[in-house]
């Protein structure tokens, strides 16, 4: 974290501060002369000398970090860098409008997550899942997923479905285009959603690395499917039926819903290398 003096950085991350101002008319007559930045949060400090209080104002916005590590999710799953492919620095920073530090950064957190990893003297590529890779993802999935139904299902007579409506609205109009990503992101968002009902912070957690770490192969999976399987339709009919079990609130219906949901085979690994990359 850094500290900047009134005057300095007038553009840039200071600018937000602005409407802190704005909404706040009488912090003018305060001393505004410490303001702290960190990547991801500006905080500042209105200081009253003569009263001795402290006014703080908390702007929470994402990170170069954090938009790095999301566009780069974004560029694997939509094939612009396919399983094994090297990431040059200089032309990604160039590419994402960023400089090398946050880039690296955001490379480190991703070689975390196991969706890029390092190799010795040549910086870093994208993973490629073997079919044991797959098999265990898919089956932590499983786990993981049924869990956070035996969660939620005691609160699905409260719960809020809007946000599972919207991810199967955006489901059905990028299937009707015959935009498999964008089947794949709402596809991702219905179960990362689902997961977050369940409000259990960790299981979140955990479920968002699996996912993240599955999507290179999802994405694949998906558009061999839209050749295949009986196009993207099928997809978005099957998470309507998941969610009109949850609708439902009858326990059993949700299980078999979801267990049939869960049996769908998915594509050999072998297959999906042979047929795209």
């Amino acid at each position: 974290m850094r500290c900047l003096h009134r005057g300095e950085g007038e553009r840039g991350p200071l600018a937000p501060l602005q409407d802190v101002y704005k909404r706040h008319p009488s912090v003018t007559a305060l001393h505004r002369h410490v303001i702290c930045v960190s990547d991801s949060l500006i905080v500042s400090a209105a200081v009253d000398v003569e009263c001795r209080q402290y006014s703080f104002e908390m702007i929470s916005q994402p990170s170069l970090v954090d938009l790095a590590c999301e566009e780069i999710k974004r560029l694997i799953a939509n094939g612009d860098l396919g399983a094994d492919e090297r990431l040059f620095e200089p032309r990604l920073a160039a590419q994402l409008g960023i400089s090398r530090p946050p880039l690296r950064e955001a490379l480190r957190i991703l070689a975390a997550q196991h969706i890029i990893e390092q190799t010795p003297r040549r910086g870093y590529r994208v993973v490629s899942l073997s079919q044991n890779d797959v098999d265990e993802i898919y089956g932590l999935r499983y786990v993981l997923e049924k869990f956070a139904l035996d969660q939620l299902i005691p609160k699905l007579p409260d719960a809020d479905f809007h946000d599972l409506e919207e991810t199967v609205t955006r489901m059905w109009d990028a299937a009707r285009n015959d935009d498999a990503v964008g089947v794949f992101i709402a596809n991702r968002d219905f179960h990362l959603t689902l997961v977050a009902m369940a409000g259990h912070r960790r299981l979140q957690q955990a479920y968002s690395t699996l996912m993240d770490q599955m999507q290179l192969y999802m994405s694949r999976n998906l558009s061999i499917e839209a050749q295949t399987h009986g196009g993207l339709l099928e997809g978005c009919k099957r998470h309507e039926r998941l969610l009109e079990s949850l609708r439902s609130g009858d326990a059993a219906a949700i299980a078999e819903a979801f267990t049939a949901h869960g049996e769908r085979r998915y594509l050999p690994i072998s297959a999906a290398q042979a047929s795209i990359w």
